[in-house]
C-alpha cells in the first residue's frame, strides 16, 4: 500500500523551487504532480505553470538518490490532460423524466452523483467535470536537464541567486546528501501572464520519496496543487485528516463554480483538514465516465508497466499564508518521521 504522511514542516506548494538572476520575481499559482508506485521504484511527473519578470530561469528538484539525467525527459501534455480529465470531479446531468425508467441501482448513486436539469426537456445525459485548466498555453522545447550534487556552482554558472529563506532550505537538502535534478528555463520572453511548462518525468529507484514542497514557499502567493497518484492500492493520508466536500442531492447551475465553493468551504487550516480526495479509483473503471477509463498504455506513460490496471487517487491542496505548513511523505507500508 502507498501511503500518504502529511509531516509537519513549512509551507506547503510545488515540490521544487524556482530560481532567477539577483532580485527576480518568479511565482506559480497552480501545479500537477504524478507520483507512479512502480513495483520497484517511483515515477515522479511535474508540470507547474509559471509567472514573472525574467524569461531565463531555474527549477531545482532534491532528490534522495542519483537520478541518470538521460532518464530526464518531457511528456506530451496531452497525456497529462487525460489522467487529469479521466480523474476529475465529475456529476452526471440528466434529465428528471430519466429518473422514472430506472428501476435498480447495482451501486445507488447517492447525493451528489447527479445534476438535474429540468429548463429543457431534450437535454441528453452528459458528464459536467471540474479539471485543472490544463489546456495550456504549454512552453515547450524550453529545458535544459541536468543532475549535479554542487549546486552552488550550477547556480554560479547560470547567474541564478536563490533568495535567503530558498538557500537556506537548499542548504538543509545539501547536507541531508541530496543530489538535485536542474533545469535551466528559456522562455521566448518574460512571463507577465501565466504559462503552463511542458511536463517533466524520471524515475527513482528508491520507494520513499519526501516530496520537497516546501522549497516552493518564495514561489507562491496562493498555489494550487494537485497531487495524482498510480499504485497497486489506494492513496491514504497519515496525520493529517482529509476534509470532505459536501454537495446536495440535487446540483442546479454550474458544477465546477458549485464544486470550486465547496472545496474551500471544505478546508479547515484550524482543524489540520488541509487535502480534499477528489478522486478514488481503479484506472480501468468509472462511473460515472468523465472520459474513458485508461488503457495500459495510458499507465505506461507515467512509468507503469506489466499491469492492466492501477489504483487512481487525486487529492488537492490549496496553500495560503493562513494554511498551517505540511510536508508529505510518499512511501509503501505506514507513516515514518520525515527527519
Amino acid at each position: 500500500m502507498l501511503v500518504l504522511s502529511l509531516l509537519l514542516s513549512r509551507a506547503l506548494a510545488f515540490p521544487g523551487a524556482l530560481v532567477g538572476p539577483l532580485g527576480s520575481e518568479l511565482i506559480s499559482d497552480h501545479s500537477v504532480v504524478v507520483v507512479s508506485h512502480t513495483g520497484v521504484g517511483l515515477h515522479f511527473t511535474l508540470s507547474l505553470d509559471v509567472r514573472g519578470d525574467v524569461a531565463d530561469f531555474g527549477l531545482i528538484i532534491p532528490v534522495p538518490e542519483r537520478v541518470d539525467p538521460e532518464q530526464i525527459t518531457t511528456l506530451d501534455p496531452d497525456y497529462l490532460q487525460q489522467i487529469a480529465l479521466f480523474s476529475a470531479p465529475r456529476i452526471e446531468r440528466i434529465r428528471c423524466d430519466d429518473l422514472s425508467q430506472i428501476t435498480y441501482y447495482a451501486i445507488p448513486p447517492g447525493c451528489g452523483s447527479f445534476e438535474f436539469e429540468v429548463e429543457d426537456p431534450n437535454l441528453e445525459p452528459t458528464i459536467a467535470v471540474d479539471a485543472l485548466g490544463l489546456d495550456g498555453p504549454f512552453e515547450e522545447n524550453v529545458y535544459q536537464f541536468d543532475v549535479v550534487s554542487d549546486l552552488a556552482t550550477w547556480l554560479s554558472e547560470a547567474s541564478f541567486v536563490p533568495d535567503v529563506s530558498t538557500q537556506a532550505l537548499l542548504d538543509h537538502h545539501l547536507a541531508a546528501g541530496s543530489d538535485f535534478v536542474v533545469a535551466r528555463i528559456a522562455l521566448g520572453s518574460a512571463p507577465t501572464a501565466a504559462v503552463w511548462l511542458e511536463p517533466l518525468q524520471f524515475p527513482m529507484s528508491t520507494v520513499e520519496y519526501d516530496l520537497p514542497l516546501s522549497l516552493s514557499a518564495s514561489n507562491v502567493v496562493s498555489h494550487d496543487l494537485t497531487l495524482l497518484t498510480f499504485g497497486s492500492d489506494a492513496l491514504e493520508p497519515n496525520l493529517y485528516r482529509p476534509a470532505e466536500l459536501t454537495s446536495d442531492c440535487m446540483v442546479l447551475g454550474d458544477f465546477a463554480g458549485i464544486h470550486e465553493a465547496n472545496f474551500e468551504l471544505a478546508l479547515d487550516p484550524d482543524a489540520l483538514e488541509m487535502w480534499v480526495l477528489e478522486y478514488s479509483g481503479l484506472s480501468s473503471e468509472c462511473a460515472p465516465c468523465a472520459r474513458d477509463p485508461l488503457e495500459f498504455y495510458n499507465l505506461a506513460d507515467f512509468g507503469i508497466s506489466g499491469i492492466p490496471e492501477a489504483h487512481v487517487t487525486r487529492w488537492r491542496h490549496r496553500y495560503s499564508p493562513e494554511v498551517p505548513a505540511i510536508d508529505v511523505r510518499l512511501q509503501p507500508g505506514g507513516p515514518a518521521n520525515a527527519q
